[in-house]
């Protein structure tokens, strides 16, 4: 296996993006059609799907279309879902890739950060049935600094929250309203945030934040309020990730 590059600040909330969306029920993987969100704004469409192939094929397939645009996202699904011939991977330098690799997850964004394109994400994670993936993707051009645009775009999550002074960076909510991931930049360490959340989700309605595990090394709180299911990332870079969505009866969800 490579090895992976630093993290970018966002990388902790694009990994359980793609967790949330395989596990979270945002997506269904038998779906023909592709399910539609709005990322800051921005109309996006996802499609879930299983691999026949390895993870790291799986994930060059993804590197390998992100060196060679145009992209059909739907084209780029078939490729992932057997991966036959091995990919001819890009330098992790290629401007406008971001790839990460943990063990048995990692995901590939393709979209240049100084530019104006189109925007490929794709995640993917091994477990005992095999390899599973997400691809998200916009319909067309759009700058990195319109994905990136703090509190004037996008939602919060309802009856959640927030601490002192938190600023919300990204949004990623479903069409329908039902599900949706935010980014926000705060001003405390992971220590503090999971203190305030013990304190402040109990007095909104929620459940007692209880731990769910890691993801690319962030630590991640879970709590439920009614039929939804909220996933506190909290990161020692000063970003809090909040994911939620609706869920049947409570479980352990899958980092």
């Amino acid at each position: 296996m490579r090895s992976a590059p630093p993290a970018r600040e966002d990388d902790a909330g694009l990994g359980v993006l793609g967790a949330q969306l395989l596990d979270g029920a945002m997506i269904d993987p038998e779906a023909p059609r592709a399910t539609r969100f709005r990322l800051n704004g921005v109309a996006v469409s996802a499609v879930a799907g299983r691999s026949a192939g390895t993870l790291d094929r799986t994930l060059d397939v993804a590197r390998a279309a992100c060196a060679s645009p145009p992209i059909d996202p739907l084209a780029l699904a078939d490729a992932m879902r057997a991966p036959s011939v091995i990919a001819s991977a890009p330098s992790e330098e290629t401007a406008g890739i971001t790839s990460v690799m943990q063990d048995d997850r990692g995901f590939v964004v393709c979209l240049d950060r100084a530019a104006s394109g189109a925007m490929r994400y794709a995640y993917a994670r091994r477990d005992a049935t095999g390899v599973r993936f997400v691809i998200v993707w916009t319909d067309a051009a759009v700058r990195y600094d319109d994905l990136a645009h703090a509190d004037t775009r996008g939602d919060d999550v309802p009856e959640l929250p927030l601490p002192s002074g938190a600023r919300r960076r990204f949004s990623f909510v479903r069409e329908d309203g039902r599900d949706q991931m935010v980014i926000y930049d705060v001003h405390d360490d992971p220590e503090a945030l999971e203190r305030w959340a013990q304190g402040a989700l109990p007095s909104r309605g929620w459940s007692a934040p209880v731990a769910s595990g890691d993801e690319l090394g962030a630590r991640v709180l879970v709590a439920d309020r009614g039929g939804r299911r909220v996933h506190l990332v909290l990161r020692d870079d000063g970003t809090l990730v909040a994911i939620a969505g609706a869920h049947g009866a409570p479980q352990s969800p899958s980092p």
